[in-house]
C-alpha cells in the first residue's frame, strides 16, 4: 500500500506534517506524526478535514496526552458538539458522552 505525506502550507508552533497510512482499499487511513489538540494549525486542520473527506474514517494511535477537555477541544475544531443517547453518562467517561453530528441528525432547515 502507498502512502501520502501532508504538509500544512506554513509552518507554526502548532502545525507539524503527518503522515497518512491507507488501511483498506478506499476506507480508513492510519494518521502518524500529529499531535491532536485543540489548537492545531488552520493549514494542519485544513489537510486533516481533506484527509477525513477523503478516507472516510481515521485513525489516531498513541494520543495518551489527551484528557476529556482537550479531546473536546480538538472534536470543537469540526463543530460544536451534541450529545448522543447512545451512551449514558453514568455508565461511560466524559468523553464518551457526546459526539460530532452524524449523518443521520437531520440539518435545520433540510427536509427529512
Amino acid at each position: 500500500m502507498s502512502h501520502t505525506v501532508l504538509e500544512p502550507t506554513h509552518a507554526a508552533a502548532s502545525s507539524a506534517p503527518f503522515e497518512l497510512q491507507p488501511l483498506a482499499g478506499k476506507l480508513g487511513a492510519e494518521v502518524r506524526g500529529l499531535r491532536l489538540s485543540g489548537d492545531l494549525a488552520p493549514a494542519t486542520f485544513a489537510a486533516l478535514r481533506q484527509a477525513l473527506l477523503r478516507h472516510k474514517v481515521l485513525f489516531f494511535k498513541g494520543q495518551q496526552h489527551l484528557d476529556d477537555a482537550s479531546h473536546q477541544a480538538f472534536a470543537r475544531l469540526f463543530g460544536p458538539l451534541v450529545g448522543t443517547p447512545r451512551c449514558p453518562r453514568a455508565m461511560a467517561p466524559r468523553s464518551w458522552s457526546w459526539t460530532r453530528p452524524m449523518a443521520a441528525v437531520p440539518t435545520p432547515g433540510t427536509p427529512t
